[in-house]
């Protein structure tokens, strides 16, 4: 099928319940689970890393360290039923990101 790269905005959404991720893309649903029923990796009171995550920071699930290339915009993050809009411009640090634009899409 077409890839995600083709100029268009697309829309995400992950939900993660435990031990349990589900991940929608343009409507198109696809879940993984662990075996370990009572996991709760992914919970969490530190920092998020949106698109990648730095050097040097540890970190035990992802089997990949390539950081997402590409644009981003109206990103939600809820936690027990309260939802914060992600403000770019006021991240505490950031990394290869220009926030409130998107480069050009080459022809």
């Amino acid at each position: 099928g077409a890839g995600l790269c083709d100029g268009q905005w697309h829309t995400v959404v992950a939900h993660k319940l435990r031990h349990r991720l589900e991940l929608e893309v343009d409507g198109w649903k696809n879940q993984a689970e662990s075996p370990n029923a009572r996991s709760n990796t992914c919970d969490t009171n530190h920092p998020i890393y949106v698109g990648g995550y730095p050097s040097g920071v540890r970190q035990a699930a992802l089997s990949i360290s390539t950081s997402f290339r590409g644009c981003m915009r109206n990103l939600k993050v809820t936690k027990a039923s309260r939802t914060m809009e992600v403000h770019f411009n006021k991240a505490l640090e950031i990394r290869g990101v220009q926030p409130l634009s998107c480069p050009a899409v080459a022809a």
